[in-house]
C-alpha cells in the first residue's frame, strides 16, 4: 500500500516537472519570430506591410509567406523522397549461391540442433534470426517457416 502512494507521488511529481517544461517551450515560442531585417525569398514589401506583429511589437511573417515556405520545402523533400524510391526500388542484392547454400545449412543445422535440445534462449534466437537474414528471400521464407512451425507446436522453447 505504501508502494502505491509513494509511485503516486512520484507521478504526480513527474507530471508537474512535464507540464512545467511544457510551459517553458510555449512560452520561447511565443518569443521566437522571424527578422524582417532578412525577408525570406518572395517576400515583397507588400507582404511585409501586411506581416502580424508579435506581442513585443516585432515584425513577424505573414500567413502567406510561411505557407509559401512550408510547401517548397515540403516539395522538395517529396521530390527527394521519389528519387530515392525510384534509384532503390526494393530489390535484393545479389547472393552468391554457394556461399547462401553454406549459410543455409548452417542455418538448417542451428535449428535443428535447437529443436533437439527443445528450447533456446533470447541471445540464440537473435543470433539464429540474424543468420536467416542473411539468406536469398526463399530460404529465409523457409527457414522462418521452420522456426515458426518449431515454437507453435512446442517443439522449441523460446521467445520469438
Amino acid at each position: 500500500m505504501k508502494t502505491n502512494r509513494v509511485l503516486l507521488v512520484l507521478q504526480f511529481a513527474v507530471l508537474a516537472v512535464l507540464a512545467y517544461k511544457v510551459m517553458l517551450v510555449d512560452q520561447r515560442l511565443d518569443d521566437m519570430s522571424f527578422r524582417a531585417a532578412d525577408p525570406p525569398a518572395g517576400v515583397t514589401p507588400q507582404s511585409q506591410e501586411t506581416a502580424v506583429t508579435s506581442s513585443r511589437g516585432d515584425p513577424t511573417l505573414d500567413e502567406r509567406a510561411l505557407r509559401r515556405i512550408i510547401r517548397s520545402e515540403l516539395m522538395a523533400f517529396s521530390d527527394s523522397m521519389k528519387a530515392a524510391m525510384q534509384d532503390d526500388p526494393g530489390q535484393e542484392p545479389e547472393i552468391d549461391p554457394v556461399e547462401n547454400a553454406n549459410r543455409l545449412e548452417v542455418v538448417k543445422q542451428d535449428l535443428s540442433y535447437y529443436i533437439e535440445q527443445g528450447e533456446i534462449s533470447d541471445i540464440e534466437m537473435q543470433q539464429l534470426q540474424y543468420q536467416i537474414a542473411q539468406l536469398d528471400s526463399e530460404n529465409r521464407t523457409l527457414m522462418m517457416r521452420e522456426l515458426v512451425r518449431a515454437l507453435g507446436s512446442g517443439e522449441l522453447q523460446g521467445r520469438f
